[in-house]
């Protein structure tokens, strides 16, 4: 008999949601991570004296009924963390050109804000707003016990960010903005 049902690569953040489910599933999982220290990009490090942050400081989606939080309930481990809220009116800031661009919290300040920022592409904010928080309201946990990554249409997650952007804004800056707080995850093209 095989001591594990299931062996991860990688202990980021999301190797270890991955063990987490389906070791409270039934599975025995083990997590591989070649580094000294677990988390992926949710920890900072020294380089020469400097510390640096790897980008992961901000945990959307947090409030009750939001789609981290029915996560970090599943795990067991919302009632353990000691989570702050950030800034609503800018968790995040792109400096774009001598120009900043906040980050608002929620939905309707987020789109109001960049509508603000940007009146000419309203439509395309409230598009590609739209495509986000549908692929946001999409995973769940019982999504995934059902054998499914998504109850709708899969057809986003395999296109690049820069291509919905490209294909959504003409406004450079806005796109700069946009992707600006995403250079880990590819947003921008080739």
């Amino acid at each position: 008999m095989n001591k594990y049902d299931i062996i991860i690569i990688g202990g980021g953040l999301g190797g270890l949601a991955c063990g987490a489910i389906l070791g409270r599933e039934g599975y025995y999982v083990c997590v591989l991570e070649q580094n000294g220290v677990i988390g992926g990009c949710l920890q900072s490090f020294r380089r020469q004296g400097r510390l640096l942050d790897t980008g992961i400081h901000y945990i959307g989606s947090m409030d009750d009924g939001h789609v981290l939080n029915r996560y970090f309930k599943y795990f067991g481990i919302l009632d353990r963390l000691n989570l702050q809220k950030m800034d609503p009116d800018g968790f995040d800031i792109i400096c774009i050109g001598g120009q900043q661009y906040r980050f608002p919290v929620g939905y309707q300040a987020f789109t109001s804000y960049f509508k603000s920022e940007f009146p000419g592409e309203r439509t395309g904010i409230d598009r590609f707003c739209g495509i986000v928080r549908n692929i946001g309201q999409s995973i769940s946990v019982e999504t995934m016990r059902g054998g499914l990554l998504s109850s709708k249409d899969l057809g986003y997650l395999g296109v690049a960010a820069s291509d919905v952007l490209d294909e959504t804004f003409k406004d450079e800056k806005l796109k700069n903005a946009l992707a600006g707080n995403s250079s880990l995850y590819g947003a921008s093209g080739g």
